[in-house]
């Protein structure tokens, strides 16, 4: 269908072990790993992930759809930096994304940001693999029914 088409061509723009798609009855989601994105415990995206995310944008803007920007983060704890927590990591990191795909043409108006810290982990967190599957920013675009209302 035509948000699957749109998960995997935002998809498209980073290597394949850096991003997963998932189509459900309620929303279709695009994982891009921290690794391409965003640098150790840092909100400041990097050259490709911010290539990748203006991409993106443009497709989103042609889109209709509310978006979710859910951040991520693997169990190991915040120490120092200007995050006092995961959860204010992973909800920095999204609203990051949030800022990029709004400078890029989508209606901030159909957008949400959630931070989600380490509790919603992909894998365990007692491997390095694991760990940096659970960095992830995801993004979650919403089926019919999904409209933010304002």
């Amino acid at each position: 269908d035509g948000l699957g088409q749109a998960a995997r061509e935002i998809a498209g723009h980073c290597k394949k072990e850096e991003t997963c798609v998932e189509n459900t009855e309620a929303e279709v989601t695009v994982g891009l790993s921290t690794e391409v994105t965003f640098a150790s415990g840092e909100d400041t995206l990097s050259q490709t992930g911010r290539a990748a995310l203006v991409k993106a944008g443009g497709i989103l803007a042609k889109l209709p759809n509310a978006v979710r920007i859910e951040g991520h983060t693997d169990a190991v704890p915040v120490r120092g930096g200007r995050f006092s927590s995961n959860w204010h990591l992973s909800a920095a990191r999204a609203q990051t994304v949030v800022r990029l795909l709004v400078a890029n043409g989508v209606d901030a108006r159909r957008l949400q940001v959630v931070g989600f810290g380490d509790v919603r982990p992909r894998a365990a967190n007692d491997t390095p693999e694991g760990r940096a599957q659970n960095r992830r920013i995801e993004i979650k675009i919403l089926k019919k029914g999904g409209e933010l209302s304002g």
